[in-house]
């Protein structure tokens, strides 16, 4: 997935996509960084909202630190 980031860097639905794979592996800094591109270049896409939301809350989980 990395490798789609180095050819297209500047579509956010692959950084979205980039940070929920991290979430799923249970990792929401590595997420949280992802998020930032798509943050800044296209904020109204509501699954960054959801992905970042779902980043906090794994954050502040204590079992839960990557």
């Amino acid at each position: 997935m990395i490798e789609l980031t180095k050819y297209d860097i500047q579509n956010p639905y692959l950084w979205t996509y980039l940070a929920f794979v991290h979430l799923y592996k249970f990792q929401p800094r590595l997420a949280e960084r992802r998020l930032v591109m798509p943050e800044q270049t296209k904020p109204d896409i509501p699954e960054v909202k959801t992905l970042k939301k779902v980043t906090n809350i794994m954050e502040s989980l204590p079992l839960i630190n990557s």
